[in-house]
């Protein structure tokens, strides 16, 4: 009787420790595949095909909702369509920035001490001819990161655009607030940065339109 117990237990140890096995296996496929899907869209989000960078990693980006990598990926590619979308004068965008803005809530919600989210709360925001808000979301991205940051520069330009918008509404603070934040963008960036001729050009239009 103890030999069948004995031998019923190792049985069941072996069995576990293959189904365990293959669990690992097909974890570290599922993380392969996603990986490999976050490299795909990136070259693609860097090329501007923001349709298929959205194609792509829709689908992870749902079974992984708190994935800062892919999410936030998925967020910028989706607020760049919508960009493309407001200038191009179709006002679904007011529709389809929904979208990041709630992927950014709810990355806030999983850590609210990382700066990514509230960026992509201040973008969808200003995207939506909200600079008010986005002002105050931007400030915290802002905080959170810090001039060591490889996002700074963005995060700054962005406080510009905020003060910009908020100076097209007539009110006097815009100006200098938005003029400080993209010198300090640019100072932080340098002038051999992507961003560097994209800070010169809003300088320029903030002193035509001041």
């Amino acid at each position: 009787m103890k030999k069948r117990i004995t031998t019923a237990l190792i049985l069941m140890a072996v069995g576990l420790f293959w189904a365990s096995l293959a669990l690992a296996q097909s974890d570290a496929t599922d993380a392969g595949q996603e990986n490999g899907a976050y490299d795909q869209a990136r070259a693609l989000y860097q090329q501007g095909q923001y349709d298929e960078v959205v194609k792509l990693l829709a689908g992870p980006a749902a079974a992984n909702a708190y994935d800062l990598k892919i999410n936030v990926l998925l967020a910028r590619a989706m607020m760049a369509k919508c960009e493309q979308m407001k200038a191009a004068g179709d006002k679904a965008y007011r529709y389809e920035i929904k979208q990041p803005y709630i992927i950014g809530i709810r990355l806030f919600k999983g850590n609210p001490t990382l700066p990514e989210p509230y960026y992509l709360i201040a973008k969808s925001l200003l995207i939506n001819n909200r600079p008010y808000k986005a002002s105050r979301f931007i400030e915290k991205a802002i905080y959170f990161s810090g001039p060591q940051d490889p996002h700074y520069p963005e995060y700054m330009m962005t406080k510009g655009d905020c003060w910009a918008g908020i100076m097209a509404r007539k009110d006097r603070r815009g100006y200098d607030h938005a003029k400080k934040s993209y010198e300090m963008a640019l100072s932080a960036a340098g002038e051999n940065s992507p961003i560097a001729e994209q800070l010169k050009a809003r300088l320029e239009t903030l002193e035509k339109n001041k």
